[in-house]
């Protein structure tokens, strides 16, 4: 059931198991799973411990406990119950998988090379080992062998959505620009929260210094502008990659609804921030021009919706499908010549940006 993605059903069963055997290791185990599935991860926690009072030396109980654990971002703890599970079992490939998926968020990348070659020893065609591999080849090694390693293991475990993902973004990171921004995420992901939150001010707090220092001096501006392009190009990279992923007949197929989606709408905003700025162009409407700034912004947000965690992309979608609403009214009142398009743009320009940065903050 757990395999068929029918959790609630699997959870069911094994409680009726349970309420026959309620000390059974291995119905515990199902239940956990079961558990976790359903995104009761704290229950999940505490049936695998219960679990593990009754078959201390159950190695599989461990490798639960740790990848319970390492869902739960907590890579140290993990890696402990899972080289517990090691000394236990030295022969199961999915070990020293959970151990470098650990240690990759411990940032220890040597250590889980090593593990991942343990694990690709142990069983060549281990559809995670391979996946691990592309990724860890994304932090240190080439796009040539994320790419390679991706594939292998889309082709040996084809169904899964994530596998299939992680190709997907092999695919983008052959573009030396996107390569760039996704380690320079995936360094800032491994930062505290801190410094994570401090990054998203590091434009403002540049701006203002720079005003400070240089007032209405041309370099100024130069250098705001560079910053802006920086910015648009770190905030629009994604999206324009998943068009290239979704123009392509074998990309297309890798891509989720959800991303699909995200991308058309993308799209759709982008020609409507584009019309706008030839109309403010051809016609010197300044409202115009503001409108196509703030659906630019808009547009990059509505293509960042698929990196917002999942429990949270539906309320992004309905804020940006009011901002497309009042995009789009906005631009007929700058048109007819209304004094209230001038207020309006500036709500969408603002509201944009603003939502840029609520992506930042959801996705780091």
């Amino acid at each position: 059931m757990l395999l068929q993605e029918r959790a609630d059903e699997a959870l069911e069963a094994s409680r009726l198991a349970l309420a026959t055997a309620p000390d059974h290791p291995y119905a515990l185990l199902l239940c956990s799973a079961a558990q976790s599935a359903t995104g009761d991860r704290r229950s999940a926690l505490a049936t695998i411990e219960a679990a593990l009072h009754v078959a201390p030396d159950a190695p599989i109980l461990h490798f639960q406990l740790g990848s319970l654990l390492h869902e739960d971002d907590r890579p140290a703890e993990a890696l402990a119950s899972f080289a517990t599970a090691r000394s236990l079992d030295p022969q199961d490939a999915d070990i020293p998988v959970g151990i470098a998926g650990a240690l990759l968020d411990l940032r220890r990348n040597e250590e889980a090379s090593a593990a991942i070659a343990d694990a690709l020893t142990l069983d060549p065609n281990h559809a995670g080992a391979h996946r691990l591999r592309g990724m860890l080849a994304l932090r240190t090694g080439t796009s040539q062998d994320a790419l390679d390693s991706t594939r292998e293991a889309v082709r040996l475990n084809p169904t899964n959505a994530g596998v299939r993902e992680d190709l997907t973004v092999a695919m983008k990171a052959r573009n030396p620009v996107y390569r760039a921004l996704w380690r320079y995420s995936d360094w800032l992901a491994g930062q505290s929260d801190l410094v994570r939150t401090g990054f998203l001010f590091i434009p403002f707090i540049l701006y203002r210094v720079l005003r400070a220092v240089g007032g209405e001096a041309a370099w100024v501006n130069v250098a705001a502008v560079l910053m802006i392009s920086v910015l648009a190009v770190s905030w629009l990279t994604e999206p324009l990659m998943n068009v290239l992923i979704l123009a392509s007949r074998f990309g297309r197929g890798l891509l989720p609804i959800g991303t699909k989606r995200a991308t058309m709408a993308f799209l759709a905003v982008m020609l409507v921030a584009i019309t706008c700025a030839v109309a403010g162009l051809v016609t010197d409407l300044d409202d115009l021009l503001l409108l196509a700034l703030g659906s630019l912004a808009w547009s990059a947000t509505v293509g960042g919706i698929p990196q917002v965690p999942a429990h949270r992309q539906r309320v992004v979608a309905i804020i940006a499908g009011v901002a497309g609403a009042l995009i789009v009214t906005t631009m007929g009142l700058a048109l007819a010549g209304a004094a209230a398009s001038g207020p309006l743009s500036l709500v969408v320009l603002f509201g944009g940006l603003a939502s840029l940065w609520g992506i930042a903050a959801l996705t780091r």
